[in-house]
């Protein structure tokens, strides 16, 4: 009778280890910093064992943190840069779950946002989201206080690469009642023959969807990543899921810069009108009160405005 009393505490209690040291292991990183990957990338530690899509070159795993939300539910960022000469031309951004969660998840704002340069909002639901869209991204690496972001901004200065200053950023996010993924890619304008890219706020980017019209070639490039975008929604969100095409291969957004050095430049105007992208009351120079004063009685845009501005230098 004590033997098999032994016996059950025995496979209780060796059971109850192997229970833990597996529970361990479900949370040891499942990816390495500077792992290298071409062509796509399988998130093993998902529920949905996603397959993410990467755009052609070699990607290195450039940050990755595993942490608990509120309700006690192990999640993910990852993040994945592809590097050439000093620059990041091409980076991937996942959040992801690693447990289901019987809930569902809190409901992201961003199938709300209407402040993008494109918003497709499939479902918007406490149990399920399904959107995609085109935003412009000025990314705050060093020094963040968003953990995953500041060890991506330390990893990059460690290995020579600049700090990068201006991103458009397709996203893609698929979240029903047990997991959830959000994908985020972003093109570099740096690597497609623009200048290297000044820091500005995000709402006196010249790429904000307010002014962007202004700027022919930084339009056509956004075009080219919009149409790229809606191109390979299917493919991702499919892919999210692990239903894929093994022979299907992400293609780079297609663009040549062209000259557009004969437009209106309004650099100095956009600090003249900072607060011209909210289409508010707007703080202009003495000089062109006269102009803005017509423009704004005759009903014109800011865009008009400015415009008017920019001509009458």
């Amino acid at each position: 009778m004590i033997k098999n009393l032994n016996l059950i505490f025995a496979c209780i209690f060796f059971g109850g280890l192997a229970f833990l040291s597996n529970d361990k292991k479900s949370l040891a990183n499942e990816f390495k910093i500077g792992e290298i990957f071409e062509g796509k990338v399988i998130i093993k530690n998902s529920p949905l064992k996603s397959v993410v899509f990467l755009p052609p070159g070699i990607y290195r795993v450039v940050a990755y943190i595993e942490y608990r939300n509120n309700n006690n539910n192990s999640l993910a960022y990852l993040g994945l840069a592809k590097m050439n000469k000093n620059i990041v031309e091409t980076a991937i951004l996942v959040n992801y779950s690693i447990d289901f969660e019987q809930y569902g998840w809190k409901i992201s704002n961003l199938c709300d946002r209407k402040n993008l340069h494109f918003i497709d909002t499939k479902a918007n639901y406490n149990h399920e989201q399904d959107c995609y869209g085109l935003n412009h991204y000025r990314p705050t690496y060093l020094g963040s206080k968003n953990r995953f972001k500041r060890s991506l901004g330390e990893y990059l200065e460690k290995e020579g690469i600049s700090q990068p200053q201006k991103f458009l950023s397709p996203f893609f996010r698929f979240a029903d009642s047990s997991s959830l993924i959000e994908i985020r890619y972003f093109f570099n304008p740096e690597a497609y023959g623009f200048e290297k890219q000044e820091r500005t706020t995000w709402k006196s980017s010249s790429w904000h969807p307010s002014v962007i019209n202004l700027y022919p070639s930084k339009l056509a490039f956004k075009e080219s990543v919009l149409d790229w975008t809606k191109t390979f929604y299917p493919q991702i969100k499919k892919a999210a899921f692990n239903k894929i095409d093994h022979k299907f291969k992400m293609a780079d957004v297609n663009f040549k810069k062209f000259d557009d050095s004969n437009t209106v430049d309004i650099k100095d105007d956009i600090e003249v009108c900072d607060s011209a992208v909210n289409r508010a009351e707007l703080q202009w120079s003495t000089e062109n009160t006269k102009d803005v004063a017509i423009a704004k009685k005759l009903g014109y845009s800011v865009i008009d405005c400015i415009s008017i501005i920019t001509k009458n230098k």
